[in-house]
């Protein structure tokens, strides 16, 4: 991939691989890591046309990126504070993630930012929450729901001394509400950790998408504070 270039929603590059020379491509997906998945599919794709001796229409690929969406993967849900959801559950992905994030705002200050946590048994807390503990301020721990979730409270013990805020919420929906409260406008939350979780989190929102405000609508009333009692992504794999 040459000349990429971050955009407000999404990004543009060119991709030149064998047999496929693509300028101008644009995405509306955010990560660093998405315009080589782009061009490994762009790849594929020509490769499964050439065996059938149909030619790749440039035009028909730059309309179908142009319309992709991938859920819960650097998905951005709402702004002010912005509100990022992303299934990282691996010390590799929470890396790229983190590496993504700093891409977009370089000059993040992570006092303004609040990450919701929670995964399963048997993945690498520590080494993800190291990673993690550069980015914001607060960290808010949630149970995941799978019989395989790791409780909040042991996750506590692995995030002690990394946060400057640690706090244990009943739900990810409560979780989250905490976080924007202790973001600030101008940072962002970011809730990851595993599939689980952000599914969880997707389901419920769609689900009191007409009882509740739209978290993406900036003049909606302000969340609870911190602290206070105010009340579809795929099975995370078993490897990576």
């Amino acid at each position: 991939m040459e000349n990429r270039e971050l955009r407000p929603e999404g990004q543009t590059f060119d991709v030149r691989i064998p047999a496929v020379t693509l300028p101008g491509v644009r995405i509306p997906l955010l990560g660093r890591f998405q315009p080589a998945n782009t061009a490994l599919a762009i790849a594929a794709a020509a490769r499964f046309l050439e065996s059938s001796s149909v030619r790749m229409d440039g035009a028909s690929v730059r309309r179908g990126l142009r319309g992709i969406r991938w859920r819960g993967r650097m998905e951005r849900i709402a702004r002010r504070p912005d509100v990022y959801l992303d299934v990282a559950h691996t010390p590799e992905s929470v890396r790229a993630l983190a590496q993504s994030l700093g891409e977009i705002d370089p000059a993040m200050d992570a006092m303004d930012n609040a990450i919701v946590f929670g995964c399963l048994l048997g993945k690498d807390a520590d080494t993800m929450l190291s990673t993690l503990s550069d980015l914001a301020r607060t960290l808010v721990l949630v149970p995941v729901a799978s019989e395989r979730g790791i409780a909040p409270a042991a996750l506590k013990v692995a995030a002690a001394g990394r946060f400057p805020i640690v706090v244990v919420a009943p739900s990810a929906s409560e979780g989250l509400r905490l976080a924007r409260a202790a973001a600030s406008r101008d940072g962002f939350v970011l809730v990851t950790g595993s599939d689980y979780l952000v599914g969880e989190l997707l389901r419920s929102l769609e689900g009191t998408a007409s009882e509740e405000p739209d978290l993406s609508d900036p003049g909606q009333g302000p969340p609870p504070a911190l602290g206070s009692s105010a009340s579809h992504p795929p099975a995370e794999g078993r490897a990576g």
